[in-house]
């Protein structure tokens, strides 16, 4: 029975993230957020999110061109249903989480760019509208651009993951390395859904089992890749997404780290205080000392 093909449209689509990564860093670069004057560890940490945005729109557009190009090239060369019966689960999956991380990450990346340094009505992130009135009047714990800045960062280190596995797959590598990093990716990405929406929703929010998930997740991919492209890899594969992981990974730590109850917040209320319009703030229940 004839095979999938993985080499199909590799060259392209690298192609493609690289000219992609250097367009979004000239972008990002000449926005106003990137040129404000600021404190040093405010510069660092804009240098680090310059770099992370333009890995993270590289590596997206990359994983959204080889997912949609090389799926319809085999199929078109092998027929649908041999294409089926070829391909492995495992494989199947990572294309979808492919697609979907890539479509994610783009989106926020166009948003924040646009939000941010050159369009002022467009929202850096989706509204806050949960259906919840307390909710919805909840103060924003963190600006919005920092959330957006979080959320890229958490989307590049899985686009990171996604292309070291797809690169481990091109070149015939499925070691437990690659069997470990495929599980941690497909594990946290159904999640990661569900925690953004959360975060958004509270305004820059926080559970605790959140926060220590993508802590123990993100540790794992970013060991996981930064082993494979030393021991698996070579060039300029290596390079790329060792600083790709481990900036994103400090990136998004730094805000995961950040987020959670802080002293003086409203951290108890009843269901009629939760459902009421004209329910003040004020009257929850506040926490006493910080988490």
């Amino acid at each position: 029975m004839p095979s999938v093909d993985y080499t199909v449209a590799q060259f392209h689509s690298f192609c493609a993230g690289g000219i992609f990564a250097f367009c979004a860093f000239v972008a990002f670069a000449l926005g106003r957020t990137i040129r404000e004057s600021g404190t040093v560890a405010w510069k660092l940490y804009r240098c680090g999110f310059l770099i992370v945005v333009s890995a993270a729109c590289g590596f997206a557009v990359q994983l959204l061109t080889y997912g949609i190009a090389n799926t319809a090239l085999n199929i078109v060369t092998l027929g649908f249903r041999i294409f089926i019966q070829s391909e492995r689960t495992d494989i199947l999956s990572l294309r979808i989480v492919s697609v979907v991380a890539a479509i994610q990450t783009l989106e926020t990346a166009l948003r924040y760019l646009l939000a941010v340094n050159y369009l002022r009505n467009v929202e850096v992130i989706r509204s806050r509208t949960s259906g919840y009135p307390f909710l919805d009047r909840m103060p924003e714990r963190e600006p919005r651009t920092i959330l957006a800045i979080f959320f890229l960062s958490q989307a590049t280190l899985y686009c990171v993951a996604a292309f070291a596995l797809w690169h481990a797959v091109q070149i015939s590598i499925s070691d437990w390395l690659a069997k470990l990093l495929s599980f941690a990716l497909l594990f946290i990405v159904d999640d990661w859904s569900i925690i953004r929406d959360y975060v958004t929703a509270t305004g820059g929010r926080i559970l605790k089992m959140h926060r220590w998930r993508l802590l123990a997740i993100n540790s794992v991919l970013v060991a996981g890749v930064a082993t494979m492209a030393w021991l698996d890899f070579s060039g300029v594969y290596s390079l790329v997404l060792a600083v790709g992981a481990v900036s994103a990974w400090l990136l998004t730590t730094i805000d995961i780290m950040r987020m959670g109850p802080v002293k003086g917040e409203p951290i108890e209320m009843d269901h009629a205080q939760r459902m009421n319009p004209d329910f003040s703030i004020s009257d929850v229940k506040r926490n006493d000392s910080a988490a």
